[in-house]
């Protein structure tokens, strides 16, 4: 059976990263969307800051086929990661020039898109790249669902909540779950990755409050611990002063 994705047509060489389009006629999207993208990219980034092998992405094109480029069918996952890569800038993300498809992808779905990112998109995820790991999150419901994909199994698995709600993405050794913590001021349900000990993965916004809440700790410290040491040499101070008296009367 033909590949869906692909047409029998060859076509010339893909071109490169340089001349394919990085920016496109996106819809409009709730500001909500953008804030979950956003939260889920920049943790991870943090979160994986000290390697050198992984690259994460998002609301960027994913080119995986010269057809798809004939076609103009360009797609543009929400956060996709992809292992065994360098982190270095990229304007899209071309298979065919990197060799490799992602191994973890999260779309944020919507009425609009809920049918497509259901249907269309998880069987060229799952036939066509691979993908291992694929997660489909509603903003709106908190409805989180995930699939991985088995050696003994052709397309997606659902994957199975753990006791705290939550879908394990083995690849990257986090979980993704539910937080109502708010985020930039605002309220959850938020999507968050989650460590195996149950701890959240934090926002550098997170990251930095926390470093400035002990600077103002530590500051409080010393500035206790200077005032006790003033008072002791002063307490000193006066015991020396009636000594000194109590010899010279």
């Amino acid at each position: 059976m033909p590949d869906p994705f692909v047409d029998a047509a060859p076509v010339e060489a893909p071109p490169s990263e340089a001349a394919l389009p990085c920016e496109g006629p996106f819809g409009m999207e709730p500001s909500q969307h953008r804030a979950q993208r956003e939260l889920l990219i920049s943790s991870l980034s943090l979160h994986l800051a000290d390697r050198d092998d992984v690259f994460v992405g998002g609301a960027m094109f994913l080119y995986f086929s010269a057809h798809q480029v004939k076609r103009n069918d360009l797609r543009g996952p929400d956060v996709f990661v992809v292992l065994g890569t360098n982190p270095r800038q990229r304007r899209s993300w071309v298979m065919w020039d990197e060799a490799l498809a992602p191994h973890v992808i999260v779309e944020l779905t919507s009425p609009a898109t809920r049918d497509e990112d259901h249907g269309r998109k998880k069987i060229l995820y799952a036939d066509a790249l691979r993908v291992p790991y694929y997660f489909i999150f509603d903003p709106e419901s908190g409805r989180l669902d995930g699939f991985d994909l088995r050696l003994a199994a052709p397309e997606y698995v659902a994957l199975r909540p753990d006791a705290h709600g939550r879908l394990r993405c083995g690849c990257l050794d986090l979980d993704l779950g539910t937080s109502d913590l708010p985020y930039r001021g605002q309220p959850g349900p938020w999507l968050r990755w989650f460590t195996p000990d149950d701890r959240l993965v934090p926002t550098p916004e997170e990251v930095a409050a926390r470093e400035a809440a002990r600077a103002v700790a530590a500051a409080a410290r010393a500035g206790q611990e200077a005032a006790a040491r003033r008072a002791a040499d002063a307490r000193v101070a006066e015991l020396e002063a009636q000594l000194r008296a109590l010899r010279g009367g």
